[in-house]
């Protein structure tokens, strides 16, 4: 219970408008994170009925602009 909710205070506190938010020095939200979205290591072909299945990876990270000091 404790981590979720840690995770719904950081989510208020992040920016995120779609897959496309700049980031911020508020900090943003990123997702899906830069892992990308499959696991291609971990892919299944089956040739017969022309289906692939794969692994999403949908992981979210935080991306945050920290301001350049004098100088």
């Amino acid at each position: 219970m404790f981590d979720q909710l840690v995770c719904r205070v950081m989510f208020h506190q992040l920016r995120y408008e779609g897959i496309f938010t700049p980031p911020s020095e508020q900090g943003t939200l990123v997702f899906p994170g830069n892992l990308g979205m499959f696991e291609w290591g971990g892919i299944s072909v089956d040739p017969d009925r022309q289906v692939a299945i794969a692994n999403p990876m949908a992981l979210p990270f935080v991306s945050k602009l920290i301001p350049r000091g004098p100088g």
